[in-house]
Formats: structure tokens, C-alpha cells, sequence
């Protein structure tokens, strides 16, 4: 028996070559994430939701959460209608604020120049343009949430 490592590779493969990343992939997934209409489709989804809650009433709500089974869950439960709904309040008002800062955003991804830089550099000041984009639109609301 000989000691030798072969190996076949794959049929067609270069060697040393990688397949080239897309960056515009990246940008649009970015800016689906962050685009207007998404974060408007959430606040209205938050609005529905809250709509429904009022509509049931907060007893009939929390049967339905199986948050209300006995008299001594009923205050509790009760507590637990009026937090969430303060935080579906406060869901509607940071995809509200989020959507009008939304084409910002857009605007400062298109203004990236990466054709002097490698994938990993541009998808590195694509993040950095994300991540300050998103403290500076924080900074003008604290009082919003970001899941």
C-alpha cells in the first residue's frame, strides 16, 4: 500500500479562483430591509393588530392569549393587555419614524463608491453607512424601539 494523498477536486474547477460576490445583491437586500414601504406595511400591520385588541376588549383578548384562565389571573391579565398595547403604540410610532428617515438611507447607499475597494471593504462601509444611518435616526427619537 502506498502513502500518497490524492485528491480529484471538482470536474471544471479553477484552481485558486473564487466566485465573485455580487455587491448590488447586497445593496438591494439592504435596502428592501430598510425601505419605506416595509417599514409603513409594519406600522399598519401594528395597527391592525392593536385595532383588534380594542375591538375584543381585554377580557376576551386575554382568554383568546390564554392569559385569563382564573379570578386571581384576572388583574394580571388585565396589566398585561395595557403593556402590550403601549408597546403596539410605541411599534406603530418607530416603524412610522423609521419610514420617514427610510429614503436617507437610500440615498447614502447610492452614494457609495466601491469601485476602487474589494467586496469586503464595500460591504464594510455599506454597514458603517447602516449602522450611523440608524444611531442618527434614533438619536432624534429616543422614546423609539428597534427590534
Amino acid at each position: 500500500m502506498e502513502n500518497s494523498l490524492q485528491h480529484h477536486g471538482v470536474k471544471g474547477m479553477k484552481w485558486g479562483v473564487r466566485k465573485e460576490r455580487d455587491y448590488a445583491v447586497r445593496t438591494s437586500i439592504m435596502k428592501s430591509k430598510h425601505s419605506e414601504d416595509r417599514y409603513t406595511a409594519e406600522a399598519e400591520r401594528h395597527k391592525a393588530e392593536l385595532e383588534q385588541m380594542k375591538s375584543l376588549g381585554w377580557e376576551k383578548w386575554a382568554r383568546e392569549n390564554d392569559l385569563y384562565i382564573t379570578d386571581e389571573d384576572k388583574e394580571w391579565a388585565k396589566n398585561e393587555y395595557k403593556l402590550y398595547q403601549q408597546e403596539l403604540n410605541n411599534r406603530i410610532k418607530s416603524a412610522e419614524h423609521f419610514a420617514k428617515n427610510s429614503p436617507s438611507l437610500m440615498k447614502r447607499i447610492d452614494s457609495i463608491d466601491t469601485s476602487s475597494v474589494s467586496y469586503k471593504e464595500a460591504v464594510r462601509l455599506l454597514k458603517q453607512h447602516q449602522n450611523d444611518w440608524l444611531n442618527e435616526v434614533i438619536e432624534t427619537d429616543p422614546t423609539i424601539v428597534r427590534d
